[in-house]
């Protein structure tokens, strides 16, 4: 159903967090088109690939900054920025607060 693949994928993308996740490569290991793709998370999540793959990285930063010591920088390689300045932006626009500002309270 399409219940199980989308669980399947989510289960994926979890799993694959610190890699580049693009929706040509997610939909090609799933053997559908780009357009099937972005159907389903509109259908069953009503969110876009994109907007998923942006909470989900965030959703996991902020459980490791909570959870971990581990240096911000390395939380960002980790839920798969390039950069902790990309990070700490996205992270910003997420939350209204800096991901040190997390840590600390």
């Amino acid at each position: 159903t399409e219940h199980e693949l989308m669980q399947k994928i989510m289960n994926y993308l979890e799993s694959h967090i610190s890699e580049k996740l693009v929706i040509a490569d997610v939909s090609g290991h799933f053997a559908m088109s780009e357009r099937s793709l972005s159907r389903l998370f509109q259908s069953q999540l009503r969110i876009s690939f994109l907007q998923y793959v942006k909470s989900l990285r965030m959703i996991t930063a902020i459980e490791m900054i909570v959870k971990t010591q581990k240096p911000i920088a390395d939380i960002a390689f980790e839920v798969g920025y390039a950069s902790v300045a990309s990070f700490s932006d996205t992270f910003y626009a997420f939350t209204s607060s800096r991901p040190s500002d997390l840590r600390r309270r």
